[in-house]
């Protein structure tokens, strides 16, 4: 969430709200990965086509100038990651 306190990082108002408290910052906000600059864009694209067919893939692909077929294969393997991480945390996908 963007806002003029901020650089932009959602995550950014759990810091500063810890520290205006005086406590620690929760270590799962300590502990984040942060991704590359050149995988943003497929993260983005990845959540935007969570649930999306192939057919929104493409179009996707198109508007954004990328490999469909590398897109659509990154998407597969994030979404079977989730599931493996969710059945792992004992959780149902959705």
């Amino acid at each position: 969430m963007w806002n003029d306190k901020t650089d932009g990082d959602d995550l950014d108002w759990v810091t500063q709200g810890a520290a205006a408290r005086g406590i620690s910052v929760p270590v799962v906000v300590q502990k984040r990965p942060e991704l590359r600059p050149d995988a943003i864009f497929y993260w983005n694209a990845y959540l935007d086509l969570m649930e999306a067919d192939w057919v929104a893939c493409e179009r996707y692909a198109r508007v954004y100038n990328v490999d469909v077929q590398f897109l659509w294969k990154l998407l597969i393997a994030l979404r079977s990651a989730r599931v493996a991480e969710m059945k792992k945390n004992k959780h149902k996908p959705g």
